[in-house]
């Protein structure tokens, strides 16, 4: 059952910010720590058990209320299914799906405002982010550097071929920062086979569908990178294949449109396979092998992910 601030009080209807969290989430009460200070009174926050077994989430939540509210999910519904329940859900117009590690800095919602504002009609708001390391600290890994360099420059709105172009050279983005229309996710939801790169799936579908992006320079999310994460073989090599079997869907769509350049990025997939062979370093013999074939095989992207 979800709780509420007080009734009375007159809610906003357009953004929602909900962290979606699943089981021992050690961070998420710094999480919750840092949105209770930094979002407006009349803005929900919201935290989304997907089902977690225990009552971590429940009880971590409970001690910010009211003012953060609690609700859980019938069943578990994996990351994406719970990421559209989340947008189902929401009774605003935008919704940001805050990760249960990342924090949230002074002027977070105005900066989503500010993009409504300006850019009325766009289907996705995204802002600046400001990278942190498990202690809190702001770092800049190599990754984030190459996402600060293949970044638009400048904010407006990004759309179309261009949109599709600059995400199927490298994803530049980060899925914990972005305000999504909830109308729009209602319309075109995450796609609940993919794992951990249905963001990236979801922009680039926004971008066929004809939607536009809205690029905000004003920093609204610290953005957790945890020191182990990047180095895990698995989730390294099932983001690696997630990310080229959307790059090969992406080109088809792409050749079908007549958008030649896109096209041609989706081919290339230039960003995903540099990753994929940074990662392999350092690797055993036989899964740097796997790994280093897997970055350079233009068949790569053939098979798709596995909904299982």
């Amino acid at each position: 059952m979800t709780q509420r601030p007080g009734e009375s009080q007159r809610r906003s209807t357009d953004i929602e910010i909900v962290v979606p969290a699943y089981g021992g989430s050690p961070l998420l009460a710094e999480t919750l720590r840092s949105l209770v200070g930094v979002v407006p009174a009349d803005v929900d926050l919201t935290v989304q058990d997907d089902a977690s077994p225990g009552p971590e989430v429940r009880d971590i939540a409970a001690a910010f209320a009211p003012r953060v509210a609690y609700r859980r999910n019938a069943r578990n519904l994996g990351v994406s299914g719970a990421f559209n329940e989340a947008a189902r859900l929401s009774p605003a117009a935008f919704v940001v799906l805050v990760g249960p590690d990342d924090r949230g800095v002074r002027g977070m919602v105005e900066a989503y405002r500010r993009g409504i504002e300006l850019h009325p009609g766009v289907s996705a708001i995204h802002p600046g982010v400001r990278v942190i390391d498990e202690h809190g600290l702001v770092v800049r890994p190599l990754g984030d550097r190459v996402k600060s360099v293949l970044r638009p420059s400048r904010h407006g709105v990004l759309a179309g071929q261009r949109l599709a172009t600059r995400l199927l050279t490298g994803n530049w983005t980060y899925n914990p920062a972005i305000a999504w229309s909830t109308a729009f996710v209602a319309a075109h939801p995450f796609d609940e086979t993919l794992h951990t790169a249905m963001d990236l799936d979801l922009l680039l579908r926004l971008a066929f569908a004809g939607e536009s992006l809205a690029l905000i320079d004003d920093v609204a999310l610290e953005y957790r990178r945890h020191s182990g994460a990047v180095s895990s073989v698995n989730a390294g090599t099932k983001r690696l294949a997630e990310e080229l079997a959307i790059q090969r869907r992406a080109g088809q769509t792409a050749r079908s449109l007549g958008w030649s350049r896109a096209a041609a990025a989706a081919s290339l997939a230039p960003t995903a396979r540099l990753h994929g062979l940074l990662l392999a370093r350092g690797l055993p013999a036989g899964q740097r092998r796997a790994l280093v074939e897997l970055s350079l095989s233009r068949d790569a992207a053939r098979d798709e992910p596995s909904a299982g």
